[in-house]
């Protein structure tokens, strides 16, 4: 995003998640900012790591997370648990903040 401001949101704010430390051993950390495309164009996520893009098959659900209406499921993967985000109410909340 050479020389263009984005927006940049707090997606733990939005997901109701508790900032909390990595436990010792876990790898190192590395903080990255994440571009969410959206309607209204680019929103900026800062996020603590991206493991990269996997292809996930959908038949292992998972749980269903009821609690959080931008979480869709929630699957363990590799030792973590990891949240399917519904991608439409993510983006509705989005573009509402920046109204």
């Amino acid at each position: 995003m050479r020389g263009a401001l984005v927006p940049c949101l707090a997606l733990g704010d939005l997901l109701g998640l508790e900032l909390t430390e990595a436990p010792p051993g876990t790898g190192r950390v590395m903080p990255r900012m994440l571009i969410l495309a959206a309607r209204g164009g680019a929103v900026v996520l800062p996020v603590d790591e991206v493991d990269g893009i996997h292809a996930l098959d959908l038949r292992l659900r998972g749980e269903t997370a009821h609690e959080n209406r931008f979480t869709r499921h929630i699957l363990q993967w590799r030792g973590r648990s990891v949240r399917i985000l519904d991608e439409d109410q993510l983006l509705s909340a989005v573009e509402r903040s920046l109204s």
